[in-house]
């Protein structure tokens, strides 16, 4: 039971989780700091984000195969994959 003025939140299924990843977000999925994702960015280390005006943001699908794939530096990096296509040296 919920006294006056108290709001009850009741849970009602997954959370979802953003398709787009600010500086921010990208961070904490990769466990790096704000600065280092825009180094690794400037480096042309990681996928390259869309950018929407102002927003800088980057697929969060792209990410986590990006990952999975190893890493490999922006220009050895090709997303989407092709089907035929598995790990890329």
């Amino acid at each position: 039971m919920t006294g006056i003025g108290t709001i009850e939140c009741v849970a009602s299924g997954p959370a979802l989780s953003p398709l787009l990843l600010d500086a921010k977000r990208t961070a904490e999925l990769l466990g790096w700091s704000v600065s280092h994702v825009w180094r690794q960015h400037a480096a042309g280390l990681m996928p390259a984000p869309m950018h929407s005006g102002r927003l800088t943001q980057w697929r969060r699908r792209e990410l986590e195969a990006w990952i999975d794939a190893g890493m490999p530096p922006r220009d050895r990096w090709i997303w989407p994959a092709p089907a035929n296509l598995t790990n890329r040296t």
